[in-house]
């Protein structure tokens, strides 16, 4: 799979931080497991606040 085509959504810094070394795009929620801050602080530059405000970012209209 091409990592161009992929995204990690996560909760925990972990999740951010595993796509990041892997030149892997990622999404931050602030639900979950983590803090609020946890995403953010790994580097997310999306954060999402519940399942349906993903959908634009993994689903963008064609």
């Amino acid at each position: 799979m091409d990592p161009k085509q992929a995204t990690t959504v996560g909760d925990r810094r972990h999740d951010i931080i595993g796509a990041h070394n892997n030149q892997i795009s990622s999404i931050g929620v602030l639900y979950g497991y983590g803090s609020h801050e946890e995403p953010e602080t790994a580097g997310a530059k999306r954060l999402g606040t519940s399942l349906d405000s993903l959908a634009h970012w993994l689903f963008p209209a064609s």
